[in-house]
């Protein structure tokens, strides 16, 4: 299978943890942040006629690059792949339809931009899809036909995933969270984010020492902007930020990156964004 270096934990380690289980190979590119054709080419240089999976995140979580998921999903088409999506840093942030999107599963957390509680979450599978997929867990919601003799026939469509008694509150919480975005409306939400994002990577771009990660070119970027300051950690970038001005955002030291990931969504104001460009300029003072 394929998926990218800048997978999350959430979306990789399962894929990983198949490597010890039953030898699966994987290979992984590096997102390019300049071209949607460059990421989409990297993945079709590694592939074989053994690949038969691609799995991207539609938004990286690292540095928020969004990826050419229609494109990709064509390309594993063609090439005979099963296609998924890592849409936690998506869905919530930008609009969408899987529909046209055309990939074969997608999976998204409830409790990031979607604000819903946690613990929640959404998994997708295309219907004419769903019996190539054997379930990992089963329980009482997987099977209304079955025996103890060996019969085991599970539900139709995912509910046959669905393998123990669920908190309904918490999924009343997610449905409630995504009726309330419906209400502002999906394309304005991710107007906004983009518009506060822009202002923030605009006024961190001008500062000594700094380095903006995320792109630049609106198709390539959703609402997060990363950045790093050359040689000092993400912790202690972290720490100036959250002791001397009260922001809370979120170091990324994966794959040692160290580096800062400020997420803009319908909570946050322009003042804020102000805010982090202000204090990162009184951190780069003191360097």
């Amino acid at each position: 299978m394929i998926f990218e270096s800048h997978a999350h934990p959430g979306g990789s380690l399962p894929w990983l943890n198949l490597i010890r289980q039953e030898g699966v190979k994987i290979k992984t590119f590096e997102p390019d942040p300049h071209s949607a054709e460059g990421n989409l080419q990297r993945i079709a240089e590694l592939m074989t006629s053994r690949t038969r999976v691609i799995q991207v995140s539609h938004i990286t979580a690292p540095t928020g690059i969004v990826m050419p998921v229609k494109a990709i999903a064509q390309l594993a088409r063609e090439k005979g792949c099963w296609f998924h999506i890592d849409g936690a840093q998506s869905a919530g942030m930008i609009p969408f339809s899987l529909r046209e999107i055309g990939c074969d599963s997608y999976a998204t957390s409830g409790h990031k931009w979607l604000g819903g509680p946690r613990e929640t979450g959404v998994l997708f599978i295309k219907e004419e899809k769903v019996d190539l997929v054997s379930p990992r867990h089963v329980g009482s919601y997987s099977s209304n036909d079955f025996d103890f003799e060996g019969k085991l026939n599970f539900v139709g469509g995912t509910r046959r995933f669905e393998y123990a008694t669920r908190n309904v509150a918490s999924v009343a919480g997610l449905a409630e969270a995504v009726r309330f975005q419906e209400v502002i409306g999906r394309d304005r939400i991710a107007d906004y984010g983009a518009s506060l994002g822009a202002r923030l990577q605009e006024g961190l771009s001008q500062l000594p020492r700094v380095t903006v990660l995320t792109p630049s070119r609106r198709e390539l970027r959703g609402s997060m902007t990363t950045f790093i300051v050359p040689g000092v950690t993400a912790d202690r970038v972290f720490g100036h930020l959250l002791k001397n001005d009260g922001l809370r955002c979120r170091p990324v030291t994966e794959d040692g990156l160290q580096a800062i990931r400020v997420s803009t969504h319908v909570f946050n104001t322009a003042e804020e964004c102000d805010r982090v460009v202000r204090s990162m300029t009184e951190f780069v003072r003191t360097l």
